[in-house]
């Protein structure tokens, strides 16, 4: 959208200035991540794509309801952050993830949230 921005001196109101502003209203949201799945007996290293998280700062990861370590990638931009994480073990099934920056307040706008699939190690595969 562009909006019209005219700023006016107090001093001087004869000496404003005019000019269009452009702005993109833009929400957080999971592009990928990898791997999508893994066994639940050992702790893996999974890298979501955030489009829009708010940049630069630290992140919270939280894996099954818990924090885990997490990094953010050098390599990260405003428009599309990288972080590795940490899983933990002996989850089962569908496991939600919330990633969101570490100065974002409950409830956070900024948020985001995807599920990691964490399969049983003890079933053989076919």
């Amino acid at each position: 959208a562009t909006v019209d921005v005219t700023i006016t001196p107090l001093v001087l109101p004869g000496r404003a200035v005019s000019f269009q502003y452009q702005y993109e209203a833009v929400v957080s949201a999971v592009t990928a991540f990898s791997p999508k799945e893994g066994l639940n007996d050992a702790v893996r290293d999974v890298t979501v794509q955030i489009a829009y998280l708010p940049f630069p700062g630290r992140v919270l990861v939280s894996f099954g309801g818990e924090l885990v370590a997490a990094q953010v990638h050098s390599s990260s931009t405003k428009k599309s952050t990288l972080v590795t994480f940490k899983t933990r073990t002996g989850l089962l099934g569908e496991v939600l993830v919330i990633v969101k920056p570490q100065a974002c307040l409950d409830p956070c706008a900024d948020q985001v949230q995807f599920t990691f699939e964490s399969l049983d190690a003890t079933v053989p595969e076919l």
